[in-house]
């Protein structure tokens, strides 16, 4: 029965919380319009388990609303899957 404020969760529990909070966000504001949602590296912070569940969250939305997500670290492109387009020097 004890409160547990934000500041008391590790910092893995934080970026899940985050995370299901601007999915949750977006759905509701979302829900009967077109519209997409950008994300910059949000498994970054993740342990690879927490990686692996918030990528199927990720995917899950994605079959729903289109999602953008940027980030600079193959492993997670080739977790979430989807459409990939490599920017920058080096791009594939």
């Amino acid at each position: 029965g004890a409160l547990l404020t934000y500041d008391l969760l590790s910092a893995g529990t934080k970026d899940v919380l985050s995370l299901a909070l601007r999915l949750a966000m977006a759905k509701w504001f979302l829900a009967e319009a077109e519209g997409v949602l950008i994300l910059d590296d949000p498994l970054v912070d993740l342990d690879p388990d927490r990686q692996e569940m918030a990528a199927r969250a990720l995917q899950e939305f994605g079959n729903e609303k289109q999602v953008i997500l940027f980030t600079c670290h193959p492993t997670h492109a080739e977790l979430l899957g989807g459409n990939r387009v490599a920017l920058g020097i080096g791009a594939e």
